[in-house]
């Protein structure tokens, strides 16, 4: 019996800024490999450390592309929510995103605390990050070997309990950690999206878990090289923030509109359209400028 891990699919109908090319057929042919090699190699279920989906409510034809997937895999999915996935990391609206949709519809296990914690494949008991469980935990943080950029926790300061911990949210991903017994496997992401030097040389690839607990990477074939996906970095000019506050200073925060903020900064600094696009749609500002 074995298990096929992954994280961070990030499907979306629009191109990220970051890329060039066809995007979503891009994203497609992955999943179907991905659907293929677990057919090949047999796993019972497939693992996603979260953020399957670019936004918590993704257009219709986003969902459609992911239900076309999952007849391709025709097994388990189990997932957590990623930071993508959620509406302000709140579970009380998990009934207005896709992944809980999906999971009241019985398309996917959610594991989540208004869900359920955990679950059992074969002799794998798989928990969310909110529980100990013996075998296998999934999170989504940046739980990392070394410091980086952010907010983080060093491997060896994460306390786990589990033999396993399957890391997403790092997209850059890292090799094989084993720190007083616990494995720590971070494919990264399955698409790429910045032009970074890591993200240029890395190949997406995808883990599985074998009954003995032995883990074994795969690249996918399908994946092509980062020179051929991805944009050179977008440069705009230095902002005067320090102006911009002080313009600001006045305002209480909580009367702050943050959209209106940005498309002042936006028309203040002259920062392409291109840029502040993508920063409204993060935002979920989709009215445009």
């Amino acid at each position: 019996m074995s298990l096929l891990v992954l994280t961070d699919i990030h499907m979306s109908a629009n191109k990220p800024v970051g890329r060039i090319g066809d995007y979503v057929a891009d994203v497609d042919a992955k999943l179907q490999e991905v659907a293929e090699l677990a057919r090949k190699i047999n796993v019972e279920a497939v693992l996603c450390a979260g953020d399957v989906f670019h936004r918590p409510a993704p257009a219709f034809s986003v969902l459609a592309r992911f239900l076309t997937f999952l007849e391709w895999l025709g097994i388990r999915f189990i997932t957590i929510p990623g930071s993508h996935d959620l509406v302000g990391n709140n579970f009380d609206v998990l009934y207005r995103t896709a992944i809980g949709v999906l999971d009241r519809l019985g398309l996917i296990e959610l594991l989540t605390p208004v869900t359920k914690d955990v679950t059992r494949v074969g002799s794998f008991v798989i928990g969310s990050p909110y529980v100990d469980v013996p075998d296998i935990k999934l999170v989504h943080e940046s739980v990392v070997p070394e410091p980086t950029f952010g907010e983080y926790t060093l491997l060896k300061n994460y306390k786990a309990r589990s033999r396993i911990v399957i890391v997403g949210h790092e997209h850059s991903g890292y090799d094989l950690k084993t720190i007083d017994g616990t494995t720590y496997i971070c494919p990264g992401s399955l698409v790429r999206t910045v032009a970074r030097e890591s993200e240029l040389d890395r190949r997406p690839r995808v883990a599985i878990i074998h009954e003995d607990y032995s883990v074994e990477w795969l690249e996918l074939q399908t994946a092509r090289p980062g020179s051929e996906v991805l944009a050179p970095p977008v440069v705009t000019p230095e902002i005067d923030f320090a102006g911009i506050v002080q313009e600001w200073a006045s305002v209480k925060i909580e009367e702050i509109d943050v959209t209106i903020l940005l498309r002042e900064v936006a028309e203040k600094e002259k920062v392409s359209k291109e840029v502040i696009e993508y920063a409204l749609a993060m935002l979920g500002d989709n009215s445009g400028l």
